[in-house]
């Protein structure tokens, strides 16, 4: 059952003194860390702070302003600490989490700058779950007002609570939305975490791209099913839930599992491949071993018909803001950054849609519509920029010139008597390069212009005038597509041979770098 939402009194009051080292720091008075239980369970490693009238943080971490990409570790830094701008909490599998240490670790899934999952079973419910162990200084964010915009608040419990809960208990989207499950705070010696306690999902759409896309393009009835969902789930969160995602890419997408699906690939997975560990490393003095990120595989299917039937979820809310209480502007993935965002203005949910139609053509091309070049000269947004105005300028898409003159990046985008400036050579090589197709034995002219007309309305430069994901369910290019179909019962097995992989609706053809539409040419 989803825990009730916590108010942020009750969350403060819950959150003890980080320790006393870092009082002076981070606490306007002198506090000590008040009486803490040991756990009482047999198989209790936390501690829990009950005392409610405990300072917390009230500045940011010295080191977190600098914060830059660490080296010599395999994965998170987990040595790295709340000074430093990160301190992950140490897990190792078998420990026992929650407030009546109810999830037992069985695997590490995944890991971000803020965060780590893992799968977790929770032995009174008896069902397998996704928990994210929010790091010291994500903890912090999430439960103090923005100090400045390079450091702002956090709200992934609040949105997640809301999204989790829909006005209407058959509301539409909410299925395609990663669901909470549980939460709570959690204080492991004089550390302090968020968990957030998730129903478990499969494969992200970057790894499926990988395994079953060919040069990463993924069948375009499956791409079409994928679409229509992230509009269902944009549409819920924009229109019901008042929730920018800001942070949509492959990565946050994942297959649905059903609980008896779930718990199947999750014995095969624990048993035919078990936690592994790196091999010992030694960074700033400190010798470790860190646990390898093992994400669930891909369920048995066994062709193309069967992927239709797949459920995807929009997952991950740690950079989600409320739509109108904005509390930074530094949001999205470079390549997919929305112009109004890279260009200083206002943005508001249409990002998100900005973002899917990015996401459209990567899916159905297997490459990036933006891309970056890492001999930059400049910063990655100006780079990033210039693209988008090369293809604007082709499209003839293009607002009039206040819309850029007001810019803050004014000095790169300001229209000129001859137009807007941007690298010549850069415009050429966006008219010329050549595309992966889409052209498959069941795809027709049609279907490809309504796709190229499906991009081109996410990719309005004006957000005023870009296309809401409500007004992009009623495209013709994803109208009539049904839901996806209860899926059919299999065997257990593995992931289709090579021969079924081929016959997956993608060519492998000596002509799959050919151009296959005019249109797209000019994208």
């Amino acid at each position: 059952m989803l825990s009730s939402p916590v108010s942020k009194a009750t969350r403060l009051a819950l959150l003890p003194t980080f320790s006393s080292q870092y009082s002076a720091a981070y606490a306007p008075r002198k506090q000590g860390p008040g009486p803490v239980r040991p756990s009482t369970s047999r198989r209790g490693a936390h501690a829990v702070a009950v005392n409610p009238t405990t300072n917390f943080f009230t500045s940011c971490p010295p080191g977190a302003s600098q914060r830059t990409k660490p080296v010599g570790f395999d994965e998170e830094p987990c040595t790295l600490s709340l000074e430093d701008g990160y301190g992950y909490a140490k897990v190792d599998i078998g420990q026992w989490w929650g407030p009546q240490d109810e999830y037992e670790i069985m695997r590490k899934l995944g890991w971000g700058m803020y965060a780590t999952t893992w799968l977790v079973y929770n032995h009174t419910t008896k069902k397998y779950h996704a928990m994210k162990i929010v790091n010291e200084y994500g903890t912090f964010l999430e439960t103090n007002e923005a100090i400045s915009r390079a450091h702002p608040q956090f709200h992934e419990l609040d949105i997640l609570h809301r999204v989790s809960s829909p006005l209407r208990p058959t509301g539409r989207g909410v299925k395609q939305c990663l669901r909470l499950v549980d939460s709570f705070y959690t204080s492991r010696g004089s550390a302090q975490y968020l968990c957030l306690v998730m129903e478990l999902g499969g494969m992200d759409l970057s790894s499926l791209q990988s395994q079953i896309g060919v040069n990463y393009a993924l069948p375009p009835e499956l791409v079409k099913s994928i679409v229509k969902q992230l509009c269902i789930a944009l549409d819920y969160m924009h229109s019901e839930c008042k929730v920018v995602h800001t942070d949509l890419k492959p990565g946050n997408i994942l297959l649905g599992l059903k609980s008896r699906e779930a718990r199947q690939l999750v014995k095969t997975a624990l048993r035919d491949h078990p936690p592994e560990k790196y091999a010992p490393r030694k960074v700033m003095g400190e010798t470790f071993e860190a646990l390898k990120s093992q994400p669930l595989p891909l369920p048995p299917f066994e062709d193309t018909d069967e992927m239709l039937s797949w459920r995807f979820k929009i997952a991950d809310y740690g950079s989600a803001q409320w739509l109108g209480r904005r509390s930074t502007n530094i949001v999205q993935p470079i390549r997919l950054r929305a112009p109004e965002v890279l260009w200083g203005e206002r943005w508001d949910e249409k990002i998100d849609v900005w973002a899917l139609g990015c996401l459209t053509y990567e899916f159905l091309t297997g490459t990036s519509l933006f891309k970056l070049d890492k001999s930059l000269s400049f910063s990655e947004d100006i780079y990033i920029s210039r693209q988008q105005l090369a293809l604007l300028t082709q499209s003839g898409d293009f607002p009039d010139s206040d819309y850029f003159n007001r810019s803050s990046k004014g000095d790169f985008l300001k229209t000129t008597a001859d137009g807007l400036t941007y690298p010549k050579p850069l415009a050429a090589a966006l008219r010329t390069r050549r595309k992966a197709p889409i052209n498959t034995p069941d795809t027709t002219k049609e279907e490809r212009e309504l796709a190229l007309a499906f991009i081109a309305r996410c990719l309005t430069i004006d957000p005023k005038q870009r296309a809401s994901a409500k007004e992009l369910l009623r495209h013709p290019w994803v109208r009539g597509l049904k839901a996806p179909a209860p899926r059919r019962k299999r065997p257990s097995s593995n992931v289709p041979s090579t021969s079924s992989a081929q016959t997956l609706g993608v060519s492998q053809s000596a002509d799959k770098f050919n151009v296959y539409s005019r249109a797209f040419s000019t994208i």
